[in-house]
């Protein structure tokens, strides 16, 4: 399991572990901050990779002024398929809204 510390590149090291399919643990996420922990944006980026894969396991744990995430993937499971996501603006995420996904068929 790789472990890191801290909320930098939260989305990216969450990212690689989903393309290398090895499991990932990040503890202190902004422990020094008055508002610790997660934020919606990255909440949601959590809940999009469930949806992807078939296995995933998403665990949040808070203990205090603490909290750390762990992700363990199955394999990516809507590969070929459509999906929509609602994408939140804040956390440099350009998109707005999902848009309706236009099917294979046309």
């Amino acid at each position: 399991m790789l472990r890191f510390k801290g909320c930098q590149s939260f989305r990216q090291r969450l990212l690689l572990s989903t393309l290398t399919g090895r499991a990932v643990r990040i503890d202190d996420i902004r422990v020094s901050d008055p508002n610790p922990g997660l934020r919606d944006f990255e909440a949601s980026f959590l809940r999009l990779l469930e949806k992807l894969t078939n296995g995933c396991v998403v665990e949040i744990s808070e203990t205090g002024a603490e909290q750390s995430v762990s992700l363990r993937l199955g394999k990516v499971s809507t590969i070929g398929t459509c999906q929509a996501w609602c994408c939140w603006t804040l956390g440099a995420i350009s998109t707005a809204q999902a848009r309706p996904c236009a099917t294979a068929q046309g």
